[in-house]
């Protein structure tokens, strides 16, 4: 069910000029006055997630129309966060009765969910739900014309590529629960490359260096640790055709040989860095379970929305709700947060990997075909203003 007229009146008055301006409030009101129009409203966070707490406070975020004479002279369209209850101390954490809000533009909206950004998506399907226990705002004028275009993207343009929900929970995962014999084989393998660096120009493609996959691959056998977390594999690049690239696996980093040999050792040291810091805190039983609760959340849509094409909100219906709360509510141990996480993440890497997922694989002609809907989308929604 939609609850318009509270939600509406947070909206409506975060962009009011008559509200105590700080500097983006202020700016982001300025461009309402000039135009600038609101699509589509939606509390998020655990609102939305159906994972509330008693103490939750209330996230909202806001697609808008920023004002196109504003965009033409120079103006960038402003992605504006604010809050509307002041707290005294810096570092105070929001109580259940603060409220954060989010402006974000149309195009900048689309193109993220085109990229598989996690609030994108999340915002999408909340869009497309037909009724919601979470509160949503559809100004009536632009009502149909959001729909329609959530529709076709959802249907059209949401693809396989999760490169950011891989990328935040595999950083949870180094944060929470890794043991130091991945560091150790990352170690290892930082000697054997850098021995490498060495021999032969670090400019040039792993795949114009036959020795780089070469002396990887005998790394890999040497021990069954090594080939645990490292291994040289056929990544599919075009699920279409089948058509595969070699490419190198460190841990749940794929690198493809068309990138240099220092840029895998880039890549290595990255991991390095944090998977190092993991281990120096490997004793330390203060943990940060709200996060921990986040990266089990994101894997455990994001494995939804690639086998099943859509995500449903609340995530009550999810496979893995109980665990999601189990973790928030600090119900499990780091071992368990471990333990899942590395589990649900291989699942997902699996699914990406051999393209066994539902979603269409994110090619150049996909990106062209969305290029086009932006642009259309975009003249339709200014016409007025064009007119």
């Amino acid at each position: 069910m939609d609850h318009s007229k509270a939600l509406s009146t947070i909206v409506l008055n975060a962009i009011s000029p008559s509200m105590d301006p700080g500097v983006t409030k202020s700016e982001l009101a300025r461009q309402f006055e000039n135009g600038a129009q609101v699509l589509y409203a939606t509390e998020t966070g655990s609102r939305l997630y159906g994972t509330a707490t008693s103490q939750s406070d209330q996230d909202i975020k806001v697609i808008y129309i920023p004002p196109l004479k504003k965009l033409l002279t120079g103006t960038s369209a402003l992605n504006a966060t604010f809050k509307t209850t002041k707290r005294n101390a810096p570092g105070v954490k929001n109580s259940a009765v603060d409220v954060d809000l989010e402006f974000i533009p149309m195009q900048v909206f689309l193109r993220h969910v085109f990229e598989g950004q996690t609030y994108a998506i999340e915002l999408l399907f909340s869009a497309l739900a037909a009724t919601a226990p979470y509160q949503r705002y559809f100004p009536p004028l632009y009502r149909e014309a959001m729909v329609n275009v959530c529709e076709v993207m959802a249907a059209k343009f949401i693809n396989s590529n999760c490169d950011s929900a891989v990328g935040f929970a595999t950083s949870q995962m180094v944060k929470y629960g890794l043991k130091g014999v991945r560091f150790k084989v990352l170690e290892a393998l930082h000697e054997l490359l850098t021995t490498l660096v060495q021999r032969f120009d670090s400019t040039a493609l792993i795949s114009a260096t036959p020795e780089v996959p070469a002396a990887i691959a005998e790394f890999v056998a040497s021990t069954p640790t090594n080939s645990k977390y490292v291994s040289l594999i056929d990544y599919v690049i075009d699920h279409d055709t089948g058509r595969t690239a070699p490419a190198i696996k460190i841990i749940n980093k794929i690198i493809p040989y068309d990138r240099t040999l220092a840029k895998l050792i880039n890549h290595v040291e990255s991991l390095q860095s944090e998977y190092g810091a993991r281990s120096r805190m490997a004793a330390t039983t203060d943990v940060d379970w709200k996060s921990a609760h986040h990266a089990v959340r994101i894997i455990a849509q994001t494995l939804e929305l690639q086998t099943t094409g859509a995500l449903v909100l609340p995530l009550t219906n999810n496979p893995h709700f109980a665990d999601m709360m189990a973790f928030k509510l600090k119900e499990r141990s780091i071992a368990q947060l471990e333990a899942w996480l590395e589990k649900n993440l291989a699942a997902l890497a699996n699914i990406v990997e051999h393209g066994t997922g539902v979603l269409p694989t994110k090619t150049d002609k996909l990106a062209d075909g969305f290029e086009e809907f932006l642009q259309n989308t975009m003249l339709q929604l200014y016409a007025e203003e064009l007119s």
